[in-house]
């Protein structure tokens, strides 16, 4: 057996080396390494990349590495990029380079596909699928100070040379049972660059209000992106500005005045006596003006009637046996909104692809009596 190369990455030549290495595999495993909790945007300290033999730390914390040999890898066509629930990752690359890497592989939503639990973490799978104990003892440990400890390189490693493994078992698994083709609409989604960008203008939807006020949710509207931006602009999590309860009491008690701001319970001291108190005053001002035209949209959700509504009921119990059944994720076939969509008999999902050979068409039979549920499972009714 050929010992595996590893390559800790701290030049610009090292990393066109390591990347020229890989540029004739056909897949190649990913992770990084990054810190974020003081920080909007995360901070990358390490990536980690592993081919059939060769596996490179690059260390991301060297400043004036040349990135474009690695980021050609990322767009070559002809390598599967294989990650483990890697919205995150690619967030990193999506800032750093622009582009999100394709194609894309991810482990987790195969895992579905393959029966595992919505979720499942990476621990488990590598341990079921290849006997592997992960050691999560470097889990939470500080990937900014240098040196990194043995430690930390073993565990960085492991989670790309013990992810090839993981990755030819589903990919198997897959096969076998036909449902390679299964990945392609989530993966759809992973290929979308606006998956990994935030619109400061859409975060307010997080926030729950309950008024009918148009001028609390104009304000909310406003002091939500402002907010964003400004957590952007110092690069501090959101949080770190001031907290959405703060944000919702600001919504509701529209304080127009420095006075006022400062009364805000848990709104931060100091915040109010310069320029971004005048500017939140001054979005709160307006706010005050606003129409019918700043309340949200209605919501859109189905609304069922009681009969529908128990059947949305027999729905859910059937899915879970179906899931069960064929060894599918059930929340991977199915949402409640989609079932609810469904019972009113609006197209979703359900009713295309693999999907409606999975359970759709079974729980069409099901509505209308040519399918019971029983002690047993599903049966068809003769």
């Amino acid at each position: 057996m050929t010992q595996e190369i590893l390559t800790t990455i701290t030049t610009s030549d090292a990393l066109k080396a390591l990347c020229q290495s890989l540029s004739g595999e056909t897949y190649i495993t990913i992770d990084t390494e990054f810190m974020r909790e003081r920080t909007y945007f995360p901070q990358l300290c390490l990536v980690q990349v592993a081919g059939a033999k060769e596996t490179g730390l690059i260390d991301a914390l060297v400043g004036d590495l040349d990135w474009t040999p690695f980021w050609d890898l990322m767009k070559n066509p002809k390598i599967l990029k294989v990650f483990h629930s890697p919205r995150q990752d690619i967030e990193i690359f999506v800032k750093m380079a622009g582009f999100v890497p394709t194609p894309l592989f991810d482990t987790q939503i195969a895992a579905m596909a393959c029966g595992f639990p919505d979720q499942v973490s990476y621990a488990r799978l590598a341990e079921t699928l290849t006997g592997t104990t992960i050691n999560k003892e470097e889990q939470f440990t500080d990937w900014t100070r240098r040196p990194l400890r043995p430690a930390q390189l073993e565990y960085a490693l492991s989670d790309v040379t013990v992810l090839r493994g993981v990755y030819e078992a589903l990919l198997q698994k897959l096969q076998q049972n036909g449902r390679t083709e299964w990945l392609a609409e989530e993966n759809a989604k992973l290929n979308d660059i606006k998956t990994y960008q935030v619109d400061p203008n859409d975060v307010w939807q997080r926030i729950k209000l309950r008024t009918n006020k148009p001028a609390s949710w104009a304000a909310l509207k406003a002091l939500a992106a402002w907010r964003e931006h400004e957590a952007m602009r110092v690069n501090r999590p959101r949080q770190m500005i001031f907290k959405d309860d703060v944000l919702s009491q600001l919504a509701m008690s529209l304080p127009d005045t420095r006075e006022k701001l400062e009364g805000t319970r848990g709104f931060p001291k100091g915040l109010a006596s310069d320029r971004r108190g005048e500017a939140l005053i001054g979005l709160i001002k307006e706010a005050k003006k606003a129409g019918k035209d700043a309340l949200p949209p209605r919501d859109d959700r189905v609304s069922l009637t009681p009969a529908q509504e128990d059947q949305l009921e027999l729905l859910k119990l059937a899915l879970k046996i179906s899931a069960r059944q064929t060894g599918v994720a059930a929340r991977l076939i199915a949402q409640n909104g989609d079932l609810e969509a469904f019972v009113a008999g609006q197209d979703t999902p359900l009713r295309h692809g693999w999907r409606a050979e999975t359970f759709g068409k079974l729980a069409e039979k099901l509505m209308t009596g040519k399918t019971a549920l029983s002690v047993n499972g599903l049966v068809e009714v003769l």
